[in-house]
């Protein structure tokens, strides 16, 4: 892979020199601009960006560029070089270096052959390195073959101008990967050092993910999805019981081969709070199942019901003074809302509060106040959803939003009647709707017909106090119900259509007569004999 470097400078003798520096030891391909807004443009000339070289007489346009580039090109290097020294007047963000020439010639030259050095050839423990593919901002990524297990393998070898912090943060996000080893999961190996450099080994998988298939209009049928849905189903139960932080799952986190092995990316995230599993979990991952079938007439109905299940709105239930409401959450049209509200609802932050506002032929409000008329702990105030075209009529539930702010915290509103004039979104800072009773429409009557005072500023107060004992998710199906049940119906499936002797499930919807091929047989003992390994390299909870 060529080398890619890119010189913005005014300096036009100095940026020659430059990159007389850089071409005379490196096959390099140079660009040069002398404004901020051409070094821009010109950075859409590459496929790749190595190393960027910029004068700091651009001051506050350096930084701009140097974001620019950090956002498309993580890995690329930032050097600051001038001839003389210049001190900026504004922070320019990590890993950016400063030289001055003809002084730091010496350096220079160090840096670019240090950025464009590849390990390509090399030997790291018992992986022969081929080419690097792929760079990132902490890495480069090669092809590599595993002498001892005789297979294709990736290696991901951290930087050499990495800091001991980056290559420590490096480690401890591969350990976290490697921990996260199943045997649907796309495996991580912690390597060792070489030169000084941490590295770590992949498993190599190049199957289509389901993004990729719906793109290429492709086509699975019924028993591959189920299978897809227990399988990812699994892998989730498992990342949950070892409270392993990871990013939502999608279309482009699963991946199945032909003969019918579903992978699922290992998309571990140190960085994100570990969340307990629910069902919404699986729910793009559903949808895009669901997008890869055929028409919804020739799908089993058992097959469809245990998709709709999956990808129903999530549901609470009010345990009130007065009796239980049930609401179910638009989570497609409101996201930020409902998931905020969730947050607050599976903390128990709603529990033993009261409607504090309530109005005859309009609204009763709540989430402000605990049972003893202390406020309630609030997590941060969220932005105000644009307009979701759900209109706030009886029996819906909204946010209460601060207009001045324009953001929302715990506060709701129940709408009592149809209310035109308090429509939500963006633009009017109303309330906006997401959720909706649908069962237990007659409590929030009760709630209506209450007798009011004046507490405070309040002048809307229920004399009598009208108690959220406990809101809670209404859960009609769990993840691990997905995985039973997708596992019964697959087993029923193979049962009503058993394939030929010798043969194996097809993703396509062309019967299940595919022949096993001698590769999708390795994929699968492989996949065994990377969680047998993994397992015996790292220590589980």
């Amino acid at each position: 892979m060529k080398s890619n470097v890119l010189i913005v400078h005014p300096d036009i003798g100095l940026a020659a020199r430059l990159k007389q520096l850089i071409v005379s030891g490196d096959d390099a391909s140079v660009g040069f601009a002398d404004t901020l807004e051409y070094g821009v443009a010109e950075l859409e000339s590459f496929p790749h960006l190595d190393l960027c070289v910029c004068g700091l007489r651009y001051r506050d346009e350096a930084a701009q560029l140097f974001a620019i580039i950090r956002e498309k090109f993580p890995r690329a290097r930032l050097l600051i070089v001038n001839g003389e020294p210049y001190k900026p007047t504004i922070p320019l963000g990590p890993g950016v270096v400063m030289l001055t020439m003809p002084e730091d010639e010496g350096r220079f030259v160090k840096i670019c052959q240090e950025t464009f050095a590849s390990l390509h050839g090399s030997l790291l423990g018992h992986f022969r390195l081929g080419a690097r593919f792929r760079s990132d901002r902490w890495s480069d990524w090669y092809e590599a073959y595993d002498n001892v297990l005789k297979r294709e393998s990736y290696v991901t070898v951290v930087h050499p101008w990495a800091t001991p912090e980056e290559s420590e943060r490096f480690m401890s996000t591969a350990s976290l990967m490697a921990r996260a080893g199943h045997e649907h999961v796309l495996a991580v190996f912690l390597g060792g050092e070489h030169e000084g450099r941490c590295y770590i080994s992949h498993e190599k998988w190049t199957m289509p993910d389901l993004a990729q298939l719906a793109e290429r209009g492709e086509k699975i049928d019924a028993r591959m999805a189920v299978r897809i849905l227990h399988t990812v189903a699994a892998v989730l139960r498992f990342w949950d019981y070892n409270e392993i932080p990871h990013l939502p799952l999608d279309a482009s986190h699963v991946s199945i081969s032909p003969a019918g092995v579903v992978k699922v990316r290992n998309c571990v995230d140190p960085n994100l709070q570990f969340k307990p599993l629910q069902l919404e979990d699986m729910t793009a991952v559903a949808s895009a199942v669901l997008a890869l079938l055929p028409p919804l007439g020739e799908i089993p109905l058992r097959v469809r019901e245990l998709i709709n299940k999956i990808r129903a709105h999530p549901q609470v239930v009010f345990e009130t003074s007065l009796g239980d409401m049930t609401v179910e959450l638009f989570n497609d049209k409101a996201p930020l809302t409902v998931a905020n509200f969730l947050t607050y609802v599976d903390r128990g932050a709603y529990d033993a509060t009261v409607f504090h506002h309530v109005i005859r032929g309009f609204v009763a409000q709540g989430g402000k106040f605990n049972e003893d008329l202390s406020e309630m702990a609030r997590i941060e105030q969220i932005p105000i959803e644009g307009a979701n075209g759900l209109r706030n009529l009886r029996g819906t539930l909204a946010m209460a939003q601060n207009p001045e702010m324009g953001s929302s915290d715990t506060q709701f509103i129940f709408n009592l009647v149809d209310n035109a004039l308090i429509q939500g979104g963006l633009n009017d800072h109303g309330c906006l709707v997401f959720g909706k009773i649908v069962n237990g429409i007659e409590v929030l009557d009760k709630i209506a017909e209450t007798k009011l005072m004046t507490y405070g500023k309040y002048k809307y107060f229920p004399a009598g106090r009208i108690i959220v004992r406990r809101l809670r998710r209404e859960v009609p199906m769990t993840v691990g119900d997905v995985e039973v049940a997708g596992r019964e119906l697959d087993t029923q499936m193979a049962a009503e259509a058993p394939l030929p002797e010798g043969a194996h499930a097809t993703m396509f919807g062309r019967g299940w007569a595919k022949a096993m091929t001698s590769t999708d047989r390795a994929l699968s003992s492989v996949s065994k004999a990377i969680l047998k390994i993994s397992t015996s390299m790292i220590s589980r909870k």
